[in-house]
């Protein structure tokens, strides 16, 4: 299994990556219908898809599940960033990462280039480390890299250094690019 997906350029160092954003309230792809996400919003101004350019090799397969997320509290930052995860979305720095978190001071914070990631399922998303060289911990626990550990509403991650907290949003499953209405179910509780 291959974790590195293509990757746009993610910016200058100090940036937020403005790579593949969607409008609030539906997703816009090239090509594709927009997706009513307008009954499952949180906070987040505009929400990435990640991987990107997955969503059509995805749906062929026999649909995905999509779960929306927000990675709130980053260094205290003002704005959450706003995520719809489709599949393995690596956390880390630089170009091999699906989720850039460099432009919030990643290296200094002891983050890897590819740290840790996001894995959707049908029951849930999960965490998990990738081996990295200064860990990762949810919730104050250390997680065994390479263990897949489900995420809940309000979760703590730390990955080396830096901290975040995720926002389940909800998770609809998309069976064609080109739906128009799918909805966001409530997260599992």
């Amino acid at each position: 299994m291959s974790l590195k997906d293509e990757q746009p350029d993610a910016g200058k160092q100090g940036q937020v990556p403005d790579t593949q954003k969607f409008s609030r309230g539906d997703l816009q792809l090239p090509g594709v219908s927009g997706i009513g996400f307008e009954d499952r919003q949180g906070a987040a101004v505009s929400y990435r898809l990640v991987p990107s350019g997955r969503l059509e090799a995805e749906c062929c397969e026999g649909g995905v599940v999509c779960w929306r997320v927000e990675m709130h509290k980053i260094n205290d930052m003002v704005r959450p960033l706003g995520l719809d995860i489709i599949g393995d979305a690596v956390i880390g720095r630089g170009v091999g990462a699906d989720v850039d978190v460099e432009p919030y001071n990643a290296i200094m914070l002891g983050v890897s280039r590819s740290h840790a990631l996001f894995r959707p399922a049908a029951d849930g998303l999960y965490l998990v480390d990738l081996d990295s060289t200064n860990g990762t911990t949810l919730n104050g626990c250390a997680l065994i890299p390479n263990y897949e550990y489900q995420l809940s509403t309000n979760d703590t991650i730390l990955i080396g250094r830096l901290s975040f907290s995720i926002w389940i949003v909800g998770k609809a499953v998309i069976n064609s690019p080109t739906d128009a209405a799918i909805k966001f179910q409530d997260p599992p509780k």
